[in-house]
């Protein structure tokens, strides 16, 4: 039953992802042509400048969508209206104070980049983007029940169909009107009718949520949200220092164009990255469950199943990358967004250990192991910050993408492997050392591979081209898998399983 669940979730995230990024390269070469590469620093910047105001949600839907776990195994409706009551009432709290921080910081726009001044309308785009964000507050919070009840499905659903018709209007819109307002009024527009929508379809599916009779929430259950949203609280302040300061940091010390260029690689990075994320995400409820219910050896034996299924896919993302992201960006949306091989390889590596590591985390919040990890994104936040601040005067780009690298190295390759070796897999920390650096110099050997025999080519500028590319890295990175891993257990039973849903999708088609 986990499986079939976690199918259904995987399936619709990737179909509705692949459609998602398909619209929006389209989206974003249509407003780069319209606008300009500065309008799309702003939209950086915003974005990201809202990200720090998120802060104030303090990481409460994890801890919610932890503790639904167990009432939803065991089918207990009052405690799981108390809990959704509950989280109700936080979230408002939280909407309102977004809306009341973000007007408060209005007047400090002006210092954050120095061209700010040459844009007319530039506190009429910032408003809009705070209502959008404070508005998805007042609504999406239902959403966290289905996830924690593995029908994920119907969250991205909901989701990708209204972004789908979104980006068509915002496209239509935008070379109509040329009008950048229309086009962040029409996002803000559509944020309130999906979180609305699914607010309805979350209430059909457990209708028991409309009842009013609501028992007050155990005071154990408020305790151990309590305790996880402080711990969360350093781990949300830490997020939000790696992955919002960096567009700030290069907006600021660097410019808006130049921000828009790098928004334009992270864009495309983050794209893939999250769709093999989607494959984790899908699962993470099901594993939530497993570590309620399974046996220890079969914890162990998923958690590394899954690991090698991480490998495989970021493995394969590193290996195309190398050789074909910044000729793709290029053709994609023009010569002038072309950034220093350096960079590249930066964001490269930066993309490969910071997917690994989503498997890790994956398995950390499914176990609920907020208050153990209290202290590690906190920490990997600050050395982020101040490396980016510190290296960006002498290195430029490749100094802020540096300091999120070694940032994530420190956390990522040191406490929460040991966290997880400790409580949850329960091996020692040399052997799970072993199995990683195996992963990673692996991935480097195939990656530079790629890079070199492409390097000899001399390819030119093109779609053509670039397929060759694409073609050669699969080829090679086929071969070296097979090289590698041909007789390694992990490697056999993903085969064994990848087959068998090949046979599985293969006989229902042929019952229709």
């Amino acid at each position: 039953m986990r499986f079939r669940k976690s199918l259904k979730n995987l399936i619709a995230g990737w179909a509705g992802q692949f459609f998602i990024i398909i619209m929006n390269l389209i989206s974003k070469r249509v407003f780069v042509n319209v606008l300009g590469e500065e309008y799309l620093g702003i939209g950086g910047l915003f974005s990201n400048l809202l990200s720090v105001l998120s802060l104030a949600e303090l990481g409460i839907s994890a801890c919610i969508n932890y503790s639904l776990y167990k009432p939803l195994a065991e089918k207990n409706k009052e405690e799981i209206k108390s809990i959704m009551y509950f989280y109700k009432r936080v979230y408002k709290v939280i909407g309102l104070c977004i809306l009341a921080v973000g007007i408060f910081i209005i007047p400090v726009l002006k210092y954050l980049v120095p061209e700010i001044v040459n844009y007319q309308y530039i506190y009429v785009y910032y408003i809009l983007f705070l209502l959008n964000t404070a508005a998805t507050y007042f609504y999406s919070y239902k959403g966290t029940l289905v996830i924690a009840d593995q029908k994920r499905y119907i969250q991205i659903l909901n989701h990708y169909g209204f972004s789908v018709c979104l980006i068509i209007i915002q496209v239509f819109s935008l070379l109509i009107t040329r009008n950048y307002i229309l086009y962040l009024l029409l996002q803000a527009l559509f944020s309130i009718a999906e979180n609305m929508l699914l607010s309805y379809l979350v209430d059909k599916q457990y209708p028991f949520l409309r009842e009013r009779k609501i028992k007050q929430m155990e005071k154990n259950i408020l305790y151990e949200i309590k305790r996880n949203t402080i711990a969360l609280m350093f781990h949300k302040i830490g997020n939000v220092l790696v992955t919002a300061t960096d567009n700030i940091v290069v907006s600021r010390c660097l410019s808006l164009a130049v921000a828009g260029t790098y928004s334009s690689y992270m864009y495309v990075v983050n794209s893939v990255g999250q769709v093999f994320q989607q494959l984790f995400s899908a699962i993470q409820a099901s594993i939530g469950n497993m570590g309620v219910k399974a046996e220890e050896e079969i914890q162990e034996r998923i958690y590394f199943n899954v690991f090698f299924a991480g490998y495989v896919l970021f493995s394969l993302g590193t290996v195309c990358f190398s050789a074909c992201l910044a000729p793709f960006v290029k053709v994609w949306m023009g010569e002038r967004f072309g950034l220093e091989d350096s960079i590249i390889f930066f964001i490269v590596i930066s993309f490969y250990i910071n997917g690994l590591r989503h498997v890790n985390l994956v398995f950390l919040h499914g176990y609920g192991l907020f208050w153990k990890m209290r202290w590690n994104t906190f920490l990997e936040g600050i050395l982020n910050l101040c490396l980016s601040l510190l290296l960006v005067k002498d290195m430029g780009l490749s100094g802020v993408v540096l300091g999120t690298i070694i940032s994530s190295v420190v956390s990522g390759w040191i406490i929460e492997p040991y966290i997880l070796c400790t409580y949850i897999i329960h091996i020692r920390y040399v052997l799970y050392w072993i199995v990683y650096m195996k992963f990673f110099l692996s991935t480097i050997f195939m990656s530079g591979i790629s890079y070199i025999i492409i390097g000899f080519l001399g390819l030119l500028p093109g779609w053509k081209a670039l397929l060759i590319r694409l073609v050669i890295s699969l080829f090679i990175y086929i071969i070296g898998l097979w090289l590698f891993w041909r007789k390694d257990k992990n490697y056999l039973e993903l085969k064994e399983r990848f087959i068998d849903l090949l046979k599985g999708i293969k006989k229902r088609t042929g019952r229709m």
